[in-house]
């Protein structure tokens, strides 16, 4: 079972009721070691001063939201800032919302009102199967595809005929 009491927390989230929700909820989990901001700024700042494993993030309104945020912290020099684990709790999951959130770089979303088991499932994610991270001119974050499928070099690798697959006991060698 994955071990939450050694990694550093971070909720950030306007409403102070939805903070103690993901606290209780962490705690619950074994989570020792958790900090909590309610705006952009300051929870830039705590992330630049501070360890932090995982960040646990509403969408935030104003002058930074959280795909700026997570721009900002894919930019750093400091690759333990870099990596940094950043989960979207929202209530919004449109599919636009959630691609915005993938192509910023957001390392996971949940769907508030969150349940214990689904943000346990999220956080196991993270810690246990973590994606390796893509660094391009346009993209810095996790690994956008959800599963890594081994390379196939059978013999029916790109075989087609009219769009069709051809059976194994047809294809030549």
């Amino acid at each position: 079972m994955t071990d939450l009491g050694r990694l550093n927390f971070l909720i950030v989230d306007k409403n102070k009721h939805m903070q103690e929700i993901v606290e209780t909820i962490l705690r619950a989990f074994g989570a020792r070691k958790i900090a909590k901001t309610d705006c952009a700024k300051e929870t830039l700042k705590y992330i630049l001063d501070n360890t932090v494993d995982i960040v646990i993030c509403d969408f935030m309104y104003g002058s930074m939201d959280v795909l700026d945020l997570t721009k900002v912290v894919r930019k750093q020099k400091d690759l333990s800032k870099r990596y940094l684990a950043i989960t979207l709790l929202t209530s919004d999951t449109t599919p636009r919302r959630i691609a915005a959130a993938r192509d910023a770089g957001i390392t996971a979303v949940a769907c508030k009102p969150v349940s214990a088991k689904e943000l346990f499932r999220r956080l196991t994610a993270i810690v246990d199967f973590p994606k390796d991270f893509v660094e391009s001119e346009s993209y810095v974050g996790p690994d956008r595809r959800r599963k890594t499928v081994a390379p196939y070099d059978g013999v029916e690798r790109r075989v087609q005929v009219n769009r069709e697959r051809v059976p194994s006991s047809q294809v030549t060698r």
